[in-house]
């Protein structure tokens, strides 16, 4: 969500910065505490056919997040797709 509508400069990548949008930060926020929510609740968590993880698989999650990200915008600053495609510079 972040990279759709970058609500800092150090995001935009994908697409261009229009200034702070601090709606795409609560809408994930959002998104992040109904899940925290969903999991806190046993009959939730059962009606979507969750399981609680533990801890180390929690951290992995954050951890490769935080590498995607940073991968991602990499590969949008980069434009990593026109070079292997061998693509004209669309802008």
């Amino acid at each position: 969500m972040v990279f759709a509508e970058p609500p800092f400069k150090w995001f935009a990548g994908g697409a261009p910065y229009h200034g702070r949008n601090w709606l795409v930060v609560l809408a994930a926020a959002a998104l992040f505490i109904g899940y925290l929510v969903i999991m806190s609740l046993p009959r939730l968590r059962a009606f979507f056919a969750l399981i609680p993880l533990t801890a180390p698989f929690y951290i992995a999650i954050a951890l490769l997040t935080i590498v995607w990200a940073i991968a991602q915008r990499a590969i949008w600053r980069g434009r990593w797709l026109e070079h292997f495609l061998d693509m004209d510079d669309v802008t």
